[in-house]
């Protein structure tokens, strides 16, 4: 009798943790996603994630008031570039460009998003990262 009702205890036991776990989680992940989000190893994911990328690379270089690239952008970098290092072969400064001095902090990770020299200050250059 005791070993019956101890059977019976803990099959109720079992079922009950089986409800308790399933109700908490056990659903189907992809049902708990939110409308539109898709994995991220499907190829319609593959598609919208570069969709999402041009687009926002597309707002990364517009011009506000026209809404476009403007263009030639490219070739106005390439000569921008081009500017900088005559200037600096000019004033004699194109060895000082390559001597780079690591000053911190060092024990963050991260990526380089932006790159600045000042404009007032040549021997200054600002780095701006993610966090």
């Amino acid at each position: 009798m005791k070993k019956t009702i101890a059977a019976g205890l803990a099959g109720l036991f079992i079922l009950a943790s089986l409800l308790f776990v399933r109700g908490r989680g056990g659903e189907d992940p992809v049902a708990e996603r939110p409308a539109g989000v898709v994995s991220a190893s499907s190829h319609r994911a593959s598609y919208a994630l570069k969709a999402a990328r041009l687009d926002y690379l597309f707002h990364m270089m517009r011009d506000p008031s026209t809404n476009a690239i403007p263009p030639n952008v490219r070739a106005a970098e390439v000569q921008h570039v081009r500017q900088l290092v005559e200037a600096a072969n000019k004033t004699g400064r194109s060895a000082s460009l390559l001597r780079w001095f690591a000053i911190g902090p060092s024990d963050v990770g991260g990526r380089t998003r932006a790159l600045a020299v000042d404009r007032a200050n040549p021997n200054r250059l600002l780095a701006g990262g993610v966090s």
